[in-house]
């Protein structure tokens, strides 16, 4: 606690700090303190953190997505964060399109064509 005295602050040592002893050292069970169940392991349970976490890896997996519109922007921050840890992504993208009042010439000029441009394989077209 600060008090102003003559334009001087001086620390008051005489307050008790919560969750610390009479000497200012920190409580058993005080915030200083791990508490049992963190991480994921149970009171009473032995096990080492190296056979946690060896256990609780994922090497691969599979996840199918429908997304929002205008959400595609969320799976590219996770691509992200998979490439940062070394992860090799590959996405497959359905689009289905209804009522769309767009030509066949404007689906091979703007679609198709910046698909091609951008190296991005059409696994299945028009049907």
């Amino acid at each position: 606690m600060l008090v102003f005295m003559k334009r001087h602050y001086l620390l008051d040592t005489t307050k008790k700090r919560k969750g610390t002893d009479e000497e200012g050292a920190p409580q058993k069970g005080g915030s200083y303190e791990r508490q049992p169940g963190v991480r994921g392991l149970q009171p009473g349970v032995e096990e080492s953190q190296k056979e946690y976490e060896a256990k609780s890896k994922l090497e691969s997996f599979e996840i199918e997505l429908e997304l929002p519109t205008g959400k595609l922007s969320t799976v590219s921050r996770i691509v992200q964060f998979l490439r940062s840890k070394n992860a090799n992504v590959k996405l497959k993208v359905t689009m289905r399109v209804e009522n769309a009042n767009l030509t066949k010439s404007e689906y091979e000029d703007k679609i198709r064509e910046t698909l091609n441009q951008e190296g991005i394989v059409i696994l299945k077209d028009l049907e």
